[in-house]
């Protein structure tokens, strides 16, 4: 463990600026909880620093559901028998494998009500984990046009399949999702 006599709790809250990225975020937390401090902070000040902490940090979808499944110490095939929810679709939510427009809205808000989960959080690790979505399937936003793709059976196929991702992965689409949802969470 390292210990630093001159880097008080205040030092820490300013390290949090709101540019860092969630990699360097993640290091630099890692640092802070590594550091001894002479004394310790007041719980005021450590309050202050994991709020701040949390509000530059942006959950993905599934690390949200993760977080909160622990918090309230429910099971997955349990949330899966009360939403009505399949147990492997809930798991690739937490994994951010699965993409939220195409989960059916109305079971997908009964997860987030049985969670606990507000809109206000829900809405940015949406954001969050469709952006890791699209930045890992780089063939369907890659700006091909398949207008000139070539004719046959197999090509054809893989082109289709990739338009209906892109139709779903769309910033769009994710909007009109989030509206809904609020909608359905606010009622």
């Amino acid at each position: 463990m390292n210990k630093h006599k001159y880097i008080p709790a205040e030092e820490a809250i300013k390290w949090l600026t709101p540019n860092l990225s969630n990699e360097n975020i993640d290091i630099l937390f890692a640092q802070i909880m590594a550091t001894e401090f002479e004394q310790a902070p007041s719980l005021e000040k450590e309050e202050a620093l994991f709020a701040r902490f949390n509000t530059n940090y942006q959950y993905t979808l599934g690390q949200l559901l993760s977080n909160r499944i622990m918090l309230l110490e429910k099971t997955i095939p349990a949330l899966a028998e009360e939403t009505r929810l399949p147990v492997d679709l809930i798991q690739k939510i937490v994994a951010d494998r699965a993409l939220v427009t195409n989960i059916p809205i109305v079971l997908f808000s009964k997860l987030l009500k049985q969670l606990q989960i507000s809109f206000l959080e829900v809405g940015k690790a949406i954001m969050q984990s469709a952006e890791i979505i699209k930045s890992n399937s780089g063939h369907a936003f890659n700006g091909r046009s398949t207008i000139f793709a070539r004719k046959d059976k197999q090509s054809f196929f893989e082109i289709s399949q990739q338009e209906g991702q892109m139709l779903f992965e769309s910033d769009e689409a994710i909007q009109m999702y989030l509206k809904r949802l609020d909608e359905i969470l606010n009622s």
